[in-house]
């Protein structure tokens, strides 16, 4: 288990996320369930799956043993904007995706909004995607385009001034999205 909790973010970032399935459902289902990051790791996997209430099963289950006390041995959580060194952080930001995918514009800004809150200032790709939806996207989904625009050209001026290219990418989308309506 150790092995795995060691290597989801380096498997993740290779695009290599059957292999990490078939890992995490080689473990005993009470391993994943009383380890925050395995459970995370299924949730994210699911999310991008498209399966919601898996998603939310699994974040269900990270945040139970959290609450235990379960301590994550200074790992790093992968989130698809870049690792946060926080669990509850990564849980958070990845509620607010849930409830964008479920077109839930103020359940996303909330849940974005708790992520800023717990995210550290060098988590600079996290932070990012959190502010885009806690704001801009919010703003979009409300069908607000004026004033989800300003929003994600700021965020797109400030993408190209960061190292982390995820930034950049992200408000490209994001402003073409919106300028599209």
């Amino acid at each position: 288990m150790w092995i795995v909790e060691q290597n989801v973010h380096e498997t993740l970032s290779r695009g290599e996320s059957v292999t990490l399935e078939r890992w995490l459902t080689a473990l005993p289902v009470d391993v994943v369930q009383t380890r925050p990051s395995l459970s995370f790791a299924q949730a994210e996997m699911q999310f991008h799956l498209g399966r919601l209430d898996r998603t939310e099963q699994f974040l269900g289950q990270a945040t139970r043993a959290l609450d235990d006390g379960r301590t994550l041995a200074e790992l790093t959580v992968p989130t698809h904007a870049g690792t946060v060194a926080e669990m509850p952080a990564a849980i958070a930001l990845l509620r607010a995706e849930i409830a964008g995918a479920r077109a839930d514009a103020d359940g996303m800004a909330a849940y974005a909004r708790t992520a800023l809150a717990q995210l550290a200032e060098n988590e600079s790709g996290p932070r990012f995607w959190a502010r885009w939806l806690s704001t801009g996207a919010a703003d979009w989904m409300r069908g607000r385009l004026a004033e989800a625009e300003p929003i994600a050209a700021e965020m797109l001026t400030m993408g190209r001034a960061m190292s982390n290219p995820y930034p950049l990418i992200t408000s490209c989308y994001a402003l073409a999205a919106v300028q599209q309506g």
